[in-house]
């Protein structure tokens, strides 16, 4: 076998597949089938999660990051990709590749993706890292992107549902105990979920207002990955930060929107800087692999293209983009 990805079926996957000619493709119900097929290249995305899930069982994602080890050495790749995350750095504010992290206090998403970097690099010394910050593309379901997208949130907290409800106890149905203090979104019809965009907005409320309208973040379109990834092996790099320059949450609304947004959270406030030291590979400048008009020209014609679907009569494409 020339080449294998895993975790083709998720998101990043999914990306990935699309743009890539990949001989084998493997996720967790076949990936058995991958075992000592030494590829030449063997790109692992089969790393995801939840952000707030992984911190509030971090024991549960530290379990799927063992089983990401193992997966691989049993694969037994000649070269191999690792795709990863910005979140390895707890301060991810002027830093590249050169910095290792102080894991003290990391929050548990960031260090258990840190973990598994270090113990791959140890078996597999050759290894790229691609590091991922913000992204969006085919599949999305999650992040403040997709928030803007639909507004109805996709998951609420016991409490957070427990307020909503007693404001408007017609959303109570639509969501799912999950068992972990989290309520899934049920996947409604077109005209339910329309009625849900109504509802919330009635009673003050969205996805929108989870996040911190001061927030920095950066975000990457995953069209490019395999392009990217592509360069980053030909330049024969180890580790590769995806940075593209940060911007403001607010400032992103105003761009795709026109209009303000501010909504000011009593906790820390979010802030993304990540460098890399590889822009040249990628025709970047500045630290950074992409600029924020190129971002945010982007995410304009994406977000554009989502919220087209959802005025669709189509009722089998907008339910497929809701499904959570």
């Amino acid at each position: 076998m020339k080449n294998c990805l895993v975790g083709y079926t998720g998101f990043v996957g999914q990306n990935l597949h699309l743009k890539g000619q990949y001989d084998g493709l493997f996720n967790s119900r076949n990936i058995s089938d991958a075992y000592d097929s030494k590829p030449d290249l063997l790109v692992y995305a089969g790393v995801e999660g939840t952000k707030y899930l992984a911190n509030h069982e971090p024991e549960k994602d530290l379990e799927a990051k063992v089983e990401a080890l193992e997966n691989i050495r049993r694969i037994s790749p000649k070269r191999l990709v690792l795709i990863s995350s910005i979140d390895v750095y707890r301060d991810p504010v002027m830093v590249d590749e050169d910095v290792i992290s102080d894991t003290d206090n990391m929050q548990p998403y960031g260090l258990n993706r840190f973990k598994l970097e270090q113990w791959v690099r140890m078996e597999f010394p050759e290894a790229l890292f691609v590091r991922l910050p913000g992204i969006y593309g085919v599949g999305l379901k999650k992040n403040f992107v997709f928030d803007l997208i639909h507004l109805v949130p996709p998951m609420l907290s016991t409490e957070k549902l427990r307020v909503i409800v007693a404001q408007d106890p017609f959303l109570g149905p639509f969501y799912q105990n999950q068992g972990n203090g989290y309520w899934k979104m049920i996947c409604p019809q077109k005209a339910d979920y329309l009625k849900l965009r109504e509802r919330f907005k009635k009673i003050g409320f969205s996805a929108l207002h989870f996040t911190d309208s001061r927030g920095i973040y950066q975000y990457y379109p995953l069209a490019k990955l395999q392009w990217h990834l592509e360069m980053a092996l030909a330049a024969n790099l180890k580790v590769v930060n995806i940075a593209t320059e940060p911007f403001a949450i607010s400032e992103m609304v105003r761009y795709i929107d026109g209009c303000g947004f501010e909504n000011l959270l009593d906790k820390p406030i979010v802030h993304y800087d990540v460098r890399t030291r590889h822009n040249d590979v990628f025709g970047g400048s500045g630290g950074y692999i992409m600029t924020k008009q190129e971002v945010f020209t982007d995410l304009m014609a994406y977000i554009s293209s989502e919220r087209e679907k959802l005025a669709v009569d189509d009722e089998e494409k907008v339910t497929e983009a809701l499904v959570v």
